[in-house]
């Protein structure tokens, strides 16, 4: 967890995969892109403009390295009533107030169904519990 951004790394170190949680367009195609539902820190800025960095087509005069640190892809996930959305995408643009906001590439994944919390049947309630503390002796 380098800087505290739990990250998987591929072993070839070429790829690395974290996971934030994305506002309501997370898992949907089309535009406006989704952001972050929180701001980041600068770890996790430093690693997007990296990417964006790597990923320009022609050369910005900025010096490149030999040796890239990974392009780093977020598992972004969305819990809705009744589904989960879900989609990895790689980061290429981080506002002012650090939410990722835009995102070079997208694989959207399908929904997964969960039953909402108000469905499930409520506890039976139970004899109310009396436990018997003796007072310490000092």
């Amino acid at each position: 967890d380098p800087s505290n951004l739990s990250l998987i790394v591929s072993p070839d170190e070429a790829v690395a995969l974290a996971v934030a949680t994305g506002d309501e367009r997370t898992g949907r195609e089309g535009m406006p892109h989704p952001r972050t539902k929180y701001g980041k820190g600068p770890t996790v800025v430093s690693a997007v403009e990296r990417n964006a960095e790597q990923l320009e087509l022609f050369d910005s005069g900025r010096q490149k390295r030999t040796t890239r640190p990974p392009l780093t892809w977020f598992l972004l996930v969305r819990r809705s009533p009744g589904e989960i959305r879900c989609e990895v995408s790689l980061p290429n643009a981080v506002d002012e107030e650090g939410y990722i906001v835009s995102w070079s590439d997208r694989i959207i994944l399908d929904p997964i169904s969960v039953a909402d919390s108000d469905e499930r049947e409520p506890l039976e309630p139970t004899d109310e519990i009396d436990i018997e503390v003796p007072p310490r002796e000092d």
